[in-house]
């Protein structure tokens, strides 16, 4: 029996603009996205963003540690740091924290130029990724090294925020329990309705942070409606992969350390970055092509 190709093309071209127009023009929006992010290399850009990502880490720790120690105790901010990085990566804190003390008992030789320098190499990331974020907006223009550098602080500094707001949130969750108030006759950490507020609050600070990234980085206006959708499916993915890979780290399914051995938390941390970056820039061409279908809705 021989097949017919361009039949079975055309049909599944009519089938596709079927669906499509009956979502909305939503395949549309992914088809132009993904095509988007093709073309600039996402996939080349993450790993990128990964590597730089991992000799930005440990400069960034050093300096909220050491910055947050003038005003709170040192081994609080330290916990509460290593907490949040071993609530994605089991076993990271094995990594770092040896190091991390170290350096700290040398408290007294970190001058205000060895501060700047850790702040330097610490938004070396943000610099990256400013660029290739700037990249998946067709009409933008990518900043020169100067200003990339300067989005890259302003950013560096509001993930210094939301590392606040997430420690604030985490703090006030474990203090609940010991709290105990009661609501119909059950402990409110028992409830219902917080065990969907404990959820709920990573994945508002995760839309707030790719919101900001998506809304405030293109050299671009962009839409507050496009900008908040890409930002609530890169935060939804986000909080998806963090939950997904602490459950398959720590579940006895994974073989990283049969293969890497003891430099397999390092692996791991490396391939949590990498797919992190590319949540990240392919929010970021959601949100441009979502721009583009509302500018080209608004014209129709």
């Amino acid at each position: 029996m021989k097949v017919n190709l361009k039949k079975i093309k055309k049909w599944l071209n009519k089938a596709y603009k079927k669906t499509d127009t009956f979502s909305g023009g939503v395949l549309s929006i992914i088809q132009s996205a993904f095509k988007r992010f093709s073309k600039e290399r996402g996939s080349e850009a993450a790993a990128s963003l990964a590597y730089f990502a991992f000799f930005s880490i440990f400069p960034m720790l050093l300096v909220f540690i050491i910055v947050g120690s003038y005003f709170v105790d040192r081994s609080v901010v330290q916990e509460q740091l290593i907490n949040l990085l071993s609530g994605v990566v089991p076993g990271i804190d094995s990594v770092i924290i040896e190091n991390i003390n170290r350096v700290l008992r040398l408290r007294g030789a970190v001058t205000f130029i060895a501060l700047i320098s850790l702040v330097w190499s610490a938004t070396s990331v943000f610099n990256i990724l400013a660029k290739n974020l700037n990249r998946a907006f067709p009409k933008a223009s990518v900043p020169n090294f100067l200003k990339s550098r300067f989005m890259g602080f302003l950013m560096f500094l509001g993930l210094g925020v939301l590392m606040l707001l997430s420690i604030a949130s985490s703090t006030l969750s474990g203090l609940i329990p010991v709290i105990n108030i009661p609501l119909d006759g059950r402990a409110l950490h028992e409830t219902f309705l917080w065990q969907i507020g404990a959820f709920l609050v990573p994945v508002v600070i995760n839309l707030l942070m790719f919101w900001a990234l998506y809304y405030w980085v293109p050299r671009i206006k962009v839409s507050r409606k496009a900008s908040f959708i890409g930002g609530l499916i890169a935060g939804v993915a986000w909080e998806l992969l963090n939950n997904i890979f602490t459950w398959y780290l720590s579940s006895g399914l994974s073989r990283y350390r049969l293969v890497y051995g003891s430099v397999g938390s390092i692996v791991a941390l490396l391939f949590w970055i990498y797919m992190t970056a590319m949540i990240a820039l392919i929010g970021a061409h959601l949100t441009a092509s979502i721009q583009h279908a509302i500018i080209e809705k608004s014209n129709a």
